[in-house]
């Protein structure tokens, strides 16, 4: 086995009952793995994202004090969404036309359904704004890895070559990873604005500006499209702040 993976293992596995008695650090390692993808670059000997995700969701049933989140018009409008997955996947599978990839996209209704649930999960467990913000930093952070990942590859390259997510992940492709990385921007936009400590201020402002020529050099047309309404968002969030 290689010594990623046992690395790898040697910190998810004490983590487990943690993760139950914890449920929040929970929702914080599972969003590490799901979206820095950490067991792509091992050896996949064990599913790392269910390990964390059974004692997780056990976890947050029993001791999550956020529920009452659940009623709202957003997590309503999202099970509305997954509803309409459901039935849209079970009317497309009874089609003749796709009979060749049924399981395709039971496959990938199963994976959504997922996500879904370990949002439901979230939703539930987050309830605080203190909690929220970790939450955020985890993500920011996360994708922050790609952009200091792909930086020095820029430098060597001259930007000759496009810019992808990890393999087998939910950005692999270049135009998933531009989006990826412009849903970022805002994430770091806030925490950037919001932080008090200079040198984590500085930090955060450096992965904002660095993120912008990782997004150009995914060479994504939706993604330069997108840029330029949150670089614009953000200008306006500027403003707004500083009138206040």
């Amino acid at each position: 086995m290689p010594l990623r993976s046992i690395l790898l293992m040697a910190f998810v596995l004490p983590s487990l009952p943690l993760c139950f008695v914890r449920p929040f650090y929970g929702i914080v390692l599972w969003t590490i793995i799901a979206f820095t993808s950490l067991h792509v670059y091992t050896a996949r000997v064990l599913p790392v994202a269910i390990l964390i995700a059974i004692p997780t969701l056990l976890g947050a049933f029993i001791f999550g004090r956020g529920w009452r989140n659940l009623f709202s018009v957003e997590c309503g409008l999202l099970l509305v969404l997954w509803i309409w997955f459901t039935i849209t996947t079970i009317n497309a599978a009874a089609n003749p036309l796709f009979a060749d990839h049924v399981d395709d996209m039971w496959a990938r209704w199963e994976y959504v359904s997922k996500v879904f649930l370990m949002t439901v999960a979230t939703v539930g467990v987050v309830d605080s704004f203190a909690r929220l913000r970790t939450l955020i930093i985890v993500i920011a952070v996360s994708f922050g890895f790609f952009v200091m990942k792909a930086l020095p590859w820029l430098v060597l390259t001259g930007g000759a070559d496009r810019i992808y997510g990890p393999d087998k992940s939910m950005i692999a492709d270049n135009n998933d990873f531009g989006l990826a990385l412009n849903m970022t921007l805002p994430l770091l936009f806030f925490l950037a604005q919001s932080e008090t400590r200079i040198w984590v201020k500085r930090l955060f402002w450096g992965l904002f500006l660095a993120t912008i020529p990782v997004i150009f050099f995914t060479y994504s047309r939706g993604a330069l499209v997108g840029l330029t309404a949150v670089v614009g968002l953000d200008r306006k969030s500027t403003r707004l702040n500083s009138s206040h």
